[in-house]
């Protein structure tokens, strides 16, 4: 009776562990993807926000004609063929006239030019059948003073598919209207616009006007089939696009979420079923052995220590926070020119890595800033699991070249600083040299002529590195602090910039203070004149702390698998001298097993002899594992993660190694220094 009451309550902990499993799992999954579909949108109104200011530049090319160069009415219909011509997403560009402006045409007079299919067409329109005085764009424009105005999405009878408006006022020196220029958009180029930002094969979308009526839907969900998402069967993210005041809802079936964590699931399972089994030979066992009682003693050593392996499977299971590198203060300056500015700068900590970039888009104004804002979302994209700034560098460009109609660019400075190290690797695009600071020596780092990014989708990048010494300084800027002028028109030069270096070099001890400094020399030299650009900095000062060692041991093994017994009984000794609790002390020896297995595999290839040198150092807050090796070398760390929702068959060989290894440890660092593969991983123990 006992034995079925035991299988009851194993079962019951089966189901219960498998939905709170399952249940966290989907959560996580729902959130990425909600968050990915967020983003993409993101992109995607900014990516039209550039394109719809070509509504504004073209209006104002016609109004400037209007006011300088027509001598007759008619010139307007060449004017608006040019625009359809210089800009192949217009739908229609056209001048409507206020009433009876022109007494001998009559209260209705107008220039269109539009397209039909490749071939554009250019006529006289207006009559009372058509009056246009009672169209919202016309009315809009009339209403908006000086801004323009964008209309709801609507049909006109003329046109074969809902289209929307930008209209602007042209008003006489008393604001009189006496002209409105109209610029159309077709919803299935909105919809084509939308359908590059899927960030799923099978994520969908849907546009809606103001009011909620249906406009389009992706090519998946064909607009005459309702378009309507049940959240009970879709994942949706919504957003308002502005300045159109049109809402998209993009969709992702629950079933992309459900096929994303069934192996997650799956592996669990196995587990629990695993711990059933062990759980349950364990009971029949000590109920065989109560009837013997001579052996009852033996079968409860067994049960402990099955039951410990089970415990350290279920902590490895937790997941782990990373500890963030310190050792360095950084502080950034931007001051744009404008209200919007095409630099950026950005800088976070991963992995005992400082990751940072400083920029210069091409041009000023509202494309430069929302050029900036799709390489500062690039950036943080690409170096999210890459800590190679080449590589950042190829993926920023390979987004920025493509379809880069405007011949804009980026000149970018991306960098890399290892913080144990002070190990600097950094790739240049055509940015200003940063300079570095150490004591009272001054000097430029040296970089490479690369092309800016997004000039051209195949340009070469360069990797380069060097050596932070600590207490060093890093300071970056663009071409606003050399090109700032006075009121004689004379530039801030790089010369100026070392002096003002060199003047400050023994005193500074912070960012901060250099960057006040800086800004102070730039305002004096500059007096009242006029900021004609940009102006922005980036000062890295680098501290790594000491390392109070109370506890250091080493240990060198061959790279052989039959030595991975004395590396654990060395971790285990050391965490023995430590005191540490004997779950995280499992911990530990497993992580380290792991990685030293990695230094086995890959580092050295086969029946090449090698050592591989172990360290272990503590402060007694935190405990410190250096690997060295003179193998190949070998990234763990840049490995690409594992898909554990594939299939044991289409799953790459190797991968999990590193997974775990980063689950049990805070964080995990790599480097590779005169010709030694270092690998330091770090836990806290207090």
């Amino acid at each position: 009776m006992r034995f079925k009451h035991i299988h009851i309550i194993a079962a019951l902990f089966l189901i219960v562990g498998m939905g709170f499993q399952f249940f966290v799992s989907y959560q996580r999954e729902t959130e990425r993807v909600l968050e990915r579909m967020d983003l993409e949108m993101q992109i995607a109104q900014e990516k039209l926000l550039f394109e719809l200011y070509d509504a504004y530049k073209a209006a104002d090319q016609i109004k400037d004609f209007m006011d300088d160069e027509m001598r007759q009415p008619e010139d307007l219909l060449e004017e608006t063929r040019t625009c359809m011509r210089h800009d192949p997403d217009f739908y229609t560009c056209y001048v409507a006239f206020a009433p009876n402006y022109y007494l001998q045409q009559g209260k209705w007079y107008g220039m269109t030019s539009y397209r039909v299919r490749d071939s554009l067409f250019t006529e006289v329109f207006g009559d009372a059948e058509h009056d246009y005085f009672k169209r919202e764009w016309y009315r809009g424009a009339e209403k908006s003073g000086e801004a323009g105005y964008w209309s709801q999405s609507y049909r006109d009878a003329e046109y074969a598919e809902p289209i929307f408006t930008y209209s602007d006022a042209l008003r006489d020196k008393e604001g009189h209207l006496w002209a409105v220029i109209g610029i159309d958009y077709s919803v299935s180029w909105l919809k084509h616009l939308l359908e590059q930002f899927k960030p799923f094969d099978e994520a969908v979308f849907a546009l809606y006007s103001s009011n909620g009526r249906l406009l389009t839907s992706s090519d998946k969900l064909p607009a005459d089939k309702g378009a309507q998402f049940d959240e009970r069967k879709w994942v949706v993210s919504r957003q308002v696009l502005k300045p159109l005041n049109i809402s998209i809802v993009m969709a992702v079936p629950h079933r992309h979420v459900w096929e994303s964590i069934w192996l997650v699931t799956l592996l669990p399972l196995g587990i629990f079923v695993l711990g059933i089994i062990v759980v349950a030979l364990l009971f029949r066992r000590l109920i065989r052995e109560e009837k013997e009682n001579a052996r009852l003693g033996t079968e409860r050593e067994v049960i402990a220590r099955e039951l410990k392996i089970a415990n350290e499977i279920q902590q490895m299971m937790l997941p782990h926070q990373t500890v963030m590198g310190d050792g360095l203060r950084v502080t950034g300056f931007l001051k744009p020119a404008r209200e919007v500015g095409g630099d950026l700068y950005d800088y976070f900590v991963r992995d005992e890595k400082l990751y940072f970039c400083i920029g210069d888009v091409s041009g000023k104004g509202a494309a430069s800033a929302m050029l900036m804002a799709v390489t500062h979302s690039l950036f943080r994209s690409a170096s999210a699991h890459e800590n190679n700034p080449m590589h950042i560098m190829r993926a920023i460009n390979e987004s920025s070249a493509k379809d880069n109609d405007k011949n804009m660019f980026v000149t970018l400075f991306v960098g890399v600083l290892d913080l144990p190290t002070g190990l600097l690797r950094y790739c240049n695009a055509g940015h200003d040299e940063p300079f570095i600071i150490g004591g009272t020596k001054v000097e430029r780092l040296c970089c490479d002529n690369n092309l800016p990014v997004g000039a051209f989708m195949d340009t070469p990048f360069t990797l380069q590195e060097t050596k932070l010494e600590a207490g060093s300084m890093l300071f970056l800027y663009t071409d606003g602090l050399t090109e700032a002028r006075n009121k004689k028109r004379q530039f801030f030069e790089l010369k100026r910039i070392e002096e003002q270096l060199r003047v400050t070099a023994d005193k500074v001890m912070e960012p901060q203070q250099l960057i006040d400094s800086m800004l102070k020399a730039v305002h004096t030299f500059v007096g009242g004149a006029e900021q004609s650009d940009d102006l922005t900095m980036l000062a890295i000062l680098y501290t790594p702390s000491t390392y109070d060692s109370k506890l250091s041991q080493s240990i060198v093994i061959k790279n052989r698998v039959s030595e991975i017994k004395r590396c654990s009984e060395f971790i285990k000794t050391v965490t023995e001298q430590l005191g540490l609790e004997q779950t995280l002390a499992g911990k530990l020896r497993l992580a380290v097993e792991e990685a030293v297995i990695n230094v086995i595999d890959y580092a050295y290839p086969m029946e090449i002899n090698g050592k591989i040198e172990i360290g272990i150092q503590s402060d007694g807050e935190t405990l410190r594992v250096i690997i060295r090796d003179s193998g190949v070398a070998f990234d763990p760390t840049a490995k690409e993660k594992t898909d554990v929702s594939l299939s044991a068959e289409e799953r790459q060989i190797g991968g999990l190694g590193i997974l775990l290894v980063r689950e049990l440890m805070d964080s995990i660092n790599y480097e590779r220094i005169n010709g030694e593969n270092i690998l330091t991983l770090t836990k806290k123990i207090k």
